[in-house]
Parts: C-alpha cells; sequence; structure tokens
C-alpha cells in the first residue's frame, strides 16, 4: 500500500502527461503501476511509499536491507529515474522507459545482487568506483586514491598528501567541500563526527571538530594543523 500525505482531491491526469505516461494515468499513478506490475509478476516490493502532495502520483520508494530505492518521472520524455542510496552514499543510479524493467531493478536489488549483477543484467544502471568499493568493504582508500589523483583537487593536494602521510589519520574517511577537507571519523556513520581542515587566505590553518564542544584551533603551520587533528581523535 502505498504511503505519504497525499492530496486527494487530486486526480492523476492533472498532474501526469498522459500521452508520455498513459498508463500511470489509468492505474492511478507511479505507486499504483508498480504494485500492479510486481503482483502480476509474483515479485514482493514490500511497502511503497510517495512523495507528499503531487509526489503522491510521480514518486515511489521501496526500501531494502541496503537503502531506498527511489523512483522519479521525467518531465520531457518518458522517463523513470532510479537512485538506490543509503544514509551515507548511493549506490546506483539510471533511467529506463520500461516500468517492468523499474520492478525488476528493485526486486534484484532488495534480492541481494551485487553491483556488477545488477549493471549486467540492467545496463542503463551505472555504479560507480567509490560503491563498489563500500561494497568490498574498503571505501577509506578508494576515497583517498580518488581525492589524491583528481585534478579538481590540486589546490588541496598538499595538504591532502600530508594528512595522507599520517597513520591516523589515513584511516578516516576524506572529501573536500568548498576547499575544506574533512575527515569523517567513522566512515559508516557520519554522526560520530568529523575533523575539518582548512588552509586560510592567510596561509595560516583552521582545525575543527563538529563533536567538540570547543572553538577550533588555528595553527601556523600544516606539522601543527596535523598535531591539532590528531588531539581531535577519540
Amino acid at each position: 500500500m502505498a504511503g505519504g500525505s497525499g492530496s486527494s482531491g487530486l486526480d492523476p491526469s492533472s498532474v501526469l502527461d498522459g500521452d508520455l505516461y498513459p498508463d500511470l494515468v489509468r492505474l492511478g499513478g507511479l505507486a499504483p503501476a508498480v504494485r500492479e506490475l510486481a503482483e502480476r509478476s509474483d515479485i514482493d516490493l514490500g511497502i511503497l511509499d510517495t512523495q507528499p502532495g503531487t509526489g503522491r502520483f510521480s514518486t515511489v520508494d521501496m526500501s531494502s536491507d541496503r537503502g531506498v530505492i527511489s523512483v522519479l518521472l521525467g518531465v520531457q520524455r518518458r522517463l523513470f529515474s532510479i537512485a538506490i542510496r543509503d544514509d551515507v552514499h548511493p549506490w546506483a543510479s539510471g533511467g529506463t522507459d520500461d516500468l517492468s524493467a523499474v520492478v525488476g531493478v528493485a526486486d534484484a536489488w532488495r534480492r541481494g545482487a551485487s553491483l556488477r549483477a545488477l549493471v549486467d543484467r540492467f545496463p542503463f544502471m551505472s555504479i560507480s568506483h567509490l560503491a563498489e568499493a563500500y561494497e568490498s568493504g574498503d571505501p577509506v582508500s578508494a576515497q583517498w586514491d580518488s581525492l589524491l589523483g583528481d585534478a579538481e583537487f590540486r589546490h588541496v593536494a598538499p595538504v591532502l598528501l600530508a594528512i595522507h602521510q599520517v597513520d591516523r589519520l589515513r584511516t578516516l574517511f576524506p572529501y573536500v567541500s568548498h576547499g575544506t577537507i574533512r575527515l569523517a571519523l567513522d566512515v559508516m556513520d557520519r554522526s560520530r563526527g568529523e575533523i575539518w581542515i582548512a588552509r586560510l587566505r592567510n596561509g595560516r590553518f583552521r582545525v575543527e571538530s563538529t563533536t567538540r564542544g570547543e572553538s577550533g584551533k588555528e595553527t601556523g603551520s600544516m606539522e601543527d594543523a596535523i598535531e591539532a587533528a590528531l588531539s581531535y581523535l577519540p
């Protein structure tokens, strides 16, 4: 049964393009259409949820042991955009005009298909190297390799390299946001906190912890910045 707070007064034809999605209009929206196809194929997709408002016709979310499978409708052409992600990272994404393929993707993922098996069976789906690293159990090393080899981050490369040379910091999951290097203490649980290291315009460094109840530290050298970062480790 589809969930979500709906707008019961709306008609599907007032929201959906009948030329692109006549099947959805006829069945009352995306979620009912997915449910009908799944039941016809004797596939259990669990509870189907929708976004509120007009989203009750144009969205559907399906849960799994490895995150949520979300589907949205294209506007300019018939397209079912699929995104599979958990609380920490995306697993896979893609798009197709075949609703039965959407049901197949959701069923395969809920049954435990590997990333490679998923894209082999459904070539319109794509996965990243990092997603594969999460699946294999070593996302930290893969993320370090990606950042250190990406020309986009050459402006922070010296800082990344210096951090990477420190054993205790190299075990943290890095990413870069607005010039700040952020080190997640737990790759699978971001609520455990992060350490932020930013090089300031005056050449100094700012080091902060998102979990400590104290103000950040400003240092004059990379060596001192690293020592400050180490002091924030549990």
